[in-house]
């Protein structure tokens, strides 16, 4: 099994592919990070995102925090069904910036 590809769609925008999982997401959060460009918003898409469980939900707050820390604005899209009924059963699901 390949593991999630972050894709870099231009201006900002990004498509998240593929399966998060405690063995996918340390992975992709270290590649990942360094695309939060200080002032530069960011937009991900997860309309592609295949299966995730509860490390898919740390990945999207580990982006915010370092969002917050670089003064990035970054917003998400198209969450896929099963994050945000973790995201709800974990008490999150209101601070997610979700966009659709």
């Amino acid at each position: 099994m390949s593991g999630p590809e972050l894709i870099d769609c231009g201006e900002g925008r990004f498509q998240l592919r593929g399966e998060l999982n405690m063995q996918t997401v340390p992975g992709l959060y270290r590649d990942s990070v360094g695309l939060l460009t200080a002032g530069s918003p960011v937009r991900v898409d997860l309309s592609e995102v295949h299966h995730t469980d509860s490390a898919g939900l740390a990945l999207l707050i580990e982006w915010m925090r370092e969002a917050g820390r670089r003064q990035v604005d970054i917003a998400f899209e198209h969450l896929p069904d099963q994050l945000l009924r973790i995201a709800r059963a974990s008490g999150l699901a209101d601070i997610l910036p979700v966009t659709d």
